[in-house]
């Protein structure tokens, strides 16, 4: 077929294609026209040669659906899932690992170099996760109903379409089972304010927590149907109940009430135990969370004893807290600054069970927290350690650890966009970035978390 000339591509105009790349949602990559012109294919891998119609066109890119492939890729694979190509959850399920790790590193390697400007670092290798699948312990579903009938399930990519939830292979198998068990009771009781349910389980433990968000506040017979779900299920250890009457994509509500059990659980990860709720900021894949963390111990110690104050940014429940306060024992302190309160209020809970008296915290938000700072002049710290959300961090934070001036700073990053532009700005404050290393938390996902390593520059 003859290629139609890069200007007079429509939508519904049908060409062929070879696939060069994929993007890190999981969609083939070509490029067409003296102009370079990229059109993302769904379920297109690199090396395929297909037949495309265009179903989207924009003035800088284009997308397109497979209508024939004329070969298939040597990195296919065919997924566990059967509506891993729907459900916008699992985008590259039908990716051999190795190249899911590849992939990775070099969104890490572009996001630094094309957004960060970086060019004179160390970049490692993907560190694949301990699991492929069966390592998710966390599980938020949501629920619509129409007409009294209920339909449960992930969203499809870039939608708010529901794609009904049958099974996951990423879920640990007891939060996938109880998930499943959970959601049948609420549909076969007609529950109709229930919007979403969130399952959270330990992999080193026994401890499963479940909450239920609801649309209004329940009545007393919906609050005994659910105690009596819960008593149930065998392997729930606690159920509440959170009220959500807002329209927001957010999830939590501000109040929640526990109905059965526990309202908290326990994890353990290389011998230091947490306690936590089902709201708290926890690594969804602990096995990898481990490595992680023992990585950024590692970037700490410089083959001597760590001795460093330590401030940490963006704290969750203080799992890495406890990891640095064990490194640096009695000698110095780690100051944990945490705004979630569901999590923070068990950081100092946390540290103490785990025997770590070296533990401060404050429970406020990043920003103000490094400006506090500022104003009482507690601005003696030899490393900060910050692990931020995907948005990255607010400019107040960034311009307060210029002024801090710790020898390193190690920023974890879910986002490597953000990373980057964070990066950029810390280094034109006189830091120069050491290395990247990307960790798979997310298998079968274009998502990656990256450690960082940034030094001061000497005046």
């Amino acid at each position: 077929m003859k290629q139609k000339p890069l200007t007079t591509l429509n939508q519904g105009d049908i060409v062929e294609l070879t696939i060069e790349s994929i993007s890190n949602e999981g969609s083939g990559v070509a490029r067409v026209g003296d102009e370079n012109f990229v059109i993302f294919v769904e379920d297109a891998l690199p090396g395929e040669k297909i037949s495309c119609r265009v179903v989207q066109k924009k003035r800088t890119w284009a997308s397109g659906k497979v209508l024939e492939r004329k070969n298939t890729s040597e990195i296919r694979r065919t997924p566990l899932c059967p509506s891993a190509l729907t459900c916008g959850g699992c985008t590259h399920q039908h990716i051999c690992y190795t190249y899911q790790l590849e992939t990775k590193k070099q969104t890490v390697k572009d996001a630094l170099e094309r957004i960060g400007h970086f060019e004179d670092f160390t970049l490692f290798d993907c560190k694949s996760s301990p699991s492929e699948f069966g390592y998710r312990n966390k599980a938020s579903i949501p629920v619509a109903w129409k007409n009294g009938k209920m339909l449960a399930g992930f969203y499809k990519k870039h939608s708010h379409y529901i794609v009904p939830f049958a099974s996951c292979p990423v879920l640990t198998p007891r939060v996938e089972e109880i998930c499943k068990n959970l959601l049948a009771e609420i549909e076969r009781n007609k529950l109709c304010n229930v919007r979403e349910i969130v399952v959270r389980s330990a992999t080193n433990g026994t401890d499963s927590l479940a909450c239920v968000i609801m649309t209004r506040q329940p009545s007393k017979q919906e609050v005994e149907t659910l105690k009596r779900i819960a008593k149930g299920l065998k392997q729930l250890t606690g159920l509440s109940i959170n009220i959500n009457e807002g329209g927001s994509n957010f999830i939590w509500g501000d109040k929640s009430i526990n109905i059965y059990g526990s309202d908290t659980m326990r994890e353990t990860l290389d011998g230091l135990t947490f306690t936590m709720e089902v709201s708290s900021f926890f690594q969804i894949n602990s096995l990898q969370a481990e490595q992680l963390y023992k990585y950024v111990i590692e970037l700490l110690n410089t083959g001597k004893e760590i001795k460093s104050n330590i401030l940490e940014l963006y704290s969750g429940v203080g799992s890495l807290t406890c990891f640095l306060a064990r490194a640096i024992r009695e000698t110095q302190n780690v100051l944990a600054v945490e705004s979630w309160k569901p999590a923070s209020k068990y950081i100092t809970h946390n540290a103490k069970q785990n025997n770590l008296s070296n533990v401060r915290v404050m429970e406020m938000e990043a920003e103000d927290a490094v400006e506090l700072l500022e104003q009482k002049g507690e601005m003696n710290f030899d490393a900060v350690v910050l692990d931020p959300p995907r948005s990255g961090c607010d400019k107040r934070v960034l311009e307060a650890l210029i002024k801090i001036s710790a020898q390193k700073i190690i920023y974890v990053s879910c986002n490597p966009a953000t990373l980057a532009r964070d990066a950029e700005i810390l280094c034109q404050g006189g830091y120069k970035l050491i290395s990247a290393k990307p960790f798979d938390m997310f298998p079968q996902t274009g998502h990656v978390e990256t450690v960082v390593l940034m030094s001061r520059v000497d005046n």
